[in-house]
């Protein structure tokens, strides 16, 4: 039987191998051309994530644009509420994933974020504006 040291080991190895690495889900913000990887639903949703980011930039851009008509800020308005109800429908498809993937360890340390705010470029600083 292992040891909590060999157990706690066993398990990091098993995230590392599960989760895509940081520099993957940036490179996903702009292209998925992977198709191999055991959390490909994750640098997928990363995709999807940047795309509706730059949907986002365009609407705010229509909404503020100088002498635009106030069915036009309308209209721009009703699409980022969109955009954004569904941003955060692929924030949560992340999240259940993770949470069906990788089991937490009962003294693992707490976060104060999941992993899908984490990608959500939309949320991130580091983002690239697309649009």
């Amino acid at each position: 039987m292992a040891d909590s040291g060999e157990q706690a080991t066993q398990h990091v190895t098993r995230v590392r191998e599960i989760l895509p690495r940081s520099a993957s889900i940036i490179e996903a913000f702009r292209d998925t051309t992977s198709r191999d990887h055991p959390g490909q639903l994750v640098l997928d949703t990363a995709n999807e994530l940047a795309a509706q980011h730059g949907q986002q930039w365009q609407a705010e851009d229509v909404s503020r644009a100088s002498g635009a008509s106030a069915e036009a800020i309308a209209e721009s308005k009703r699409l980022i509420d969109d955009l954004n109800a569904r941003r955060v429908a692929l924030v949560e498809r992340i999240d259940e994933w993770v949470s069906a993937q990788v089991h937490s360890r009962a003294d693992a340390s707490l976060h104060t974020e999941t992993l899908g705010s984490v990608v959500d470029p939309w949320r991130s600083r580091g983002s690239v504006r697309t649009a």
